[in-house]
């Protein structure tokens, strides 16, 4: 699998994001970032293109879940993905992505010329905190989710809190 890569490029006033390659946590943080950022700017809507996407962990489809959320709590509609790989395909139907999201696995996205995400200042701090929220959130979705990642939520917080622990004198 190739490296992991996300791409954005706002094209009228809709966001369209490219993953490409294996999508991994490392790179969360400038993605974590604009989702942020989102939350105060101006845009009609978000296009999600999963196309030359080979794989996916669960830290970035929390954020795709947050992705989800925004758009469903701003403009009270599904975000679109497009997606043609069933591989990637079977994963969004068993983390219910289906249910929230509409997916075209037909439609092959129209080429824009996107660039890199802004990098992130605090690169591991903001890593840390994605993956807690992106995996609240996957677990928010559904039933199954809520069981299947409960345990890794537990970990999560277990680690942030005891991170967040002044070292003991001894």
């Amino acid at each position: 699998m190739g490296e992991g890569q996300i791409l954005y490029a706002k094209v009228s006033n809709t966001y369209v994001l490219k993953f490409s390659g294996d999508v991994r946590y490392t790179i969360c943080a400038p993605l974590s970032a604009f989702i942020k950022q989102l939350q105060q700017q101006e845009f009609d809507d978000i296009l999600i293109d999963l196309t030359e996407t080979e794989g996916i962990d669960s830290t970035n489809l929390g954020l795709l879940a947050r992705i989800a959320n925004l758009v469903q709590d701003r403009f009270h509609h599904k975000t679109t993905v497009i997606s043609t790989n069933a591989n990637v395909n079977r994963i969004l139907e068993t983390v219910g992505f289906y249910d929230v999201f509409t997916i075209d696995d037909q439609q092959q996205p129209r080429p824009v010329d996107a660039g890199d995400l802004p990098l992130v200042a605090d690169q591991e701090q903001e890593i840390a905190d994605a993956v807690l929220q992106a995996h609240r959130t996957l677990a928010e979705l559904n039933a199954a989710n809520r069981e299947m990642f409960r345990s890794v939520v537990d970990a999560l917080e277990s680690e942030l809190v005891a991170s967040q622990q002044p070292p003991s004198l001894h």
